[in-house]
């Protein structure tokens, strides 16, 4: 995309109809948490959360010489006591469909430095969704996002 288009490539970013909307996000949480069998789905009830902001990395070349631009809007999920309390229910159970990660973590990608374990577990954009992160996110947003994001968005699963 041309620097002179990158205003009219979020826009369509943005109406886009074939990926995640903002406005339902229903159908990756259903993938991830209820077709894994992680949690069950008639004991969760509605799925809520609130809009947190933009992030927008800057404009960068490629390993494959082409420039890219990232940008991921984050939320930020709205749990009632019960769902916490399943949640909590699956941080003492290893899996290989979920992690439990502290900040540092994140931020090291989940290798463990002290015992030597180099592999990287966790994927390097998800240091985005650290609340430490979150002045690094574009919150004032001049398109539909600006007010229509102010309260929590409910889903029916």
């Amino acid at each position: 995309v041309k620097n002179k288009n990158l205003r009219d490539f979020v826009k369509r970013f943005d109406n886009t109809v074939d990926r995640e909307n903002i406005d339902d996000l229903s159908r990756e949480f259903i993938e991830e948490i209820f077709n894994t069998n992680i949690l069950k789905r008639d004991m969760f009830s509605d799925f809520a959360y609130s809009y947190c902001g933009r992030h927008i990395s800057n404009i960068e070349k490629t390993a494959f010489g082409l420039y890219e631009l990232l940008l991921a809007d984050i939320i930020e999920v709205d749990l009632t006591n019960n769902q916490k309390k399943l949640f909590k229910a699956l941080e003492d159970i290893d899996s290989k469909w979920y992690r439990f990660a502290t900040s540092e973590e994140i931020n090291n990608l989940g290798m463990d430095y002290d015992n030597q374990n180099l592999t990287d577990v966790i994927a390097n954009h998800t240091y985005k969704v650290l609340s430490e992160n979150n002045d690094q996110l574009f919150k004032k947003i001049r398109y539909k996002y600006k007010s229509k994001y102010k309260a929590p968005i409910t889903v029916l699963l």
